[in-house]
């Protein structure tokens, strides 16, 4: 009898995580909603990128970075290299000479430490009221600063995630899959951000204000 009940109780959880939630999502965000006042404002952005052996990607993704459609005097572009043993660090610096004005900020960390304590060195280091984090690989669209920067004209909101879409889905192996799967993400976050209660961020591309950075204790 024990056995019955833990096999129904887990296959109700089961329904209700992929089933259940988005529904409940779905009533919810109809009926207490809590718009965001979105505006087109530009404060000063820190786009902070934690790289370890990204040399494959690393050029492209700063010179991706530079391409935002966001004024150049207030976006800060900061490469928080973690101890790389490929070379990420070296391409990151010669861009970043290359480009020069000061435009992109390249943190040598010698020693592969983790994510985290990268993340958390550097963060005090950066000069913007906004800080946006991305990973190496993911290429940004030329408005997406815009568009994610705009959340904050609402002092309400202390962080902002931006979508992930994945593109030429049909030239890769599990594309359509992998499409799928983070279009049903993106609708939980949308869903939960109706709601005030977004759970969590894109790893391509989020926003936090400084002020509210938590410095998280690495595990």
């Amino acid at each position: 009898m024990i056995a019955i009940v833990i096999f129904w109780l887990s296959l109700a959880l089961a329904v209700y995580v992929y089933a259940g939630y988005p529904l409940l999502l779905a009533v919810l965000r109809r009926v207490a909603k809590r718009p965001v006042a979105k505006q087109p404002i530009e404060p000063t952005v820190s786009l902070l990128v934690a790289a370890y052996n990204e040399a494959d990607v690393i050029e492209a993704k700063i010179r991706n970075a530079l391409a935002l459609d966001y004024p150049a005097a207030r976006l800060e572009i900061a490469i928080a290299c973690d101890g790389p043993n490929d070379g990420t660090t070296v391409i990151a610096q010669r861009v970043a000479k290359e480009i020069g004005q000061g435009r992109v900020r390249v943190f040598a960390y010698p020693v592969n430490r983790g994510k985290l304590h990268a993340l958390n060195d550097t963060i005090p280091q950066l000069t913007g009221e906004i800080v946006a984090f991305s990973d190496a690989s993911s290429m940004l669209a030329p408005d997406s600063m815009r568009t994610l920067v705009a959340n904050f004209a609402d002092a309400r909101v202390g962080a902002a995630s931006g979508v992930y879409r994945v593109l030429r889905g049909e030239e890769a192996a599990l594309g359509k899959q992998e499409d799928f799967y983070w279009k049903y993400e993106t609708y939980l976050k949308l869903a939960e951000a109706d709601v005030g209660s977004i759970l969590g961020c894109h790893g391509s591309l989020y926003a936090i204000r400084r002020a509210l950075y938590p410095f998280p204790k690495p595990g």
